[in-house]
């Protein structure tokens, strides 16, 4: 919980119209981003995710 509340905890979900299709997590090190997971339901979800969260920082 302390990494969340610093907010460090990073999250991002990708979704098709209300469906759940993909994303990541992982936490903020310093100037170092450490991706916990990635999960795909469907092809590529969890690329889309990671660049989206890269085309973000």
């Amino acid at each position: 919980m302390a990494l969340a509340n610093q907010g460090r905890c990073h999250s991002v979900e990708v979704w098709q119209e209300d469906e759940l299709i993909g994303g990541l997590y992982g936490v903020e090190v310093g100037s170092v981003f450490c991706g916990e997971s990635m999960v795909s339901l469907k092809t590529n979800a969890s690329k889309t995710a990671l660049w989206f969260f890269a085309y973000t920082l």
